[in-house]
């Protein structure tokens, strides 16, 4: 990691505070009983989808030999930027594999990757590979989020372990561009 990766790192806000800024507006509170934790205490099968610099896209669609499919739960747009709340699932109606929480700055994004986004078709990271944006993801942060966390209850989602996720940086073309929070669900594959 080069010494502008880590100043970025550094400069990041505390992962409650991310969290509030990409659910502003559609989250009453902070979700303060999701902790942070190391790297080395994210436990598997957490830890391999989480703990890595590679897009979760691909990660997630390596772990499950399956094409993800985006549901965009909440959106919002303003000038500069567009951030939505998402489920991913192995298939329509199938078992969700990802809850995620993304803030584009759209300056950093170009016209055609903007318009694709927008359209709300396609994972974040299909959209980035196939524009062949260069990118750097940088996680800031994991966090261990409890059955009964504020959090998954703003996914309407129902666990019954606890589940892990990441707070992160997305860099295109060199510069800071994204905002992301990856919570992954740990479900088995398929047989």
């Amino acid at each position: 990691m080069n010494a502008s990766d880590q100043a970025t790192i550094a400069a990041a806000p505390p992962a409650c505070q991310l969290i509030a800024e990409l659910t502003a507006g559609w989250h009453a509170g902070l979700p303060e009983d999701c902790a942070t934790v190391a790297a080395a205490d994210v436990p598997a099968p957490f830890h391999d989808l989480l703990v890595h610099r590679r897009h979760m896209t691909i990660v997630l669609r390596q772990r499950y030999a399956s094409p993800l499919h985006l549901i965009v739960h909440r959106a919002a747009r303003d000038p500069r930027s567009y951030r939505r709340c998402i489920t991913l699932s192995t298939a329509p109606g199938g078992p969700v594999v990802e809850l995620g929480l993304v803030r584009l700055n759209l300056a950093m994004i170009p016209a055609a990757a903007q318009e694709e986004i927008l359209h709300q078709s396609a994972p974040l990271g299909d959209v980035l590979n196939r524009h062949r944006i260069l990118r750097r993801i940088l996680p800031t942060h994991y966090l261990r989020v409890p059955p009964a966390s504020s959090l998954l209850r703003f996914f309407d989602y129902a666990s019954p372990r606890p589940l892990y996720g990441r707070t992160g940086i997305i860099l295109c073309n060199g510069q800071p561009a994204i905002d992301v929070l990856e919570i992954v669900t740990g479900i088995d594959p398929a047989p």
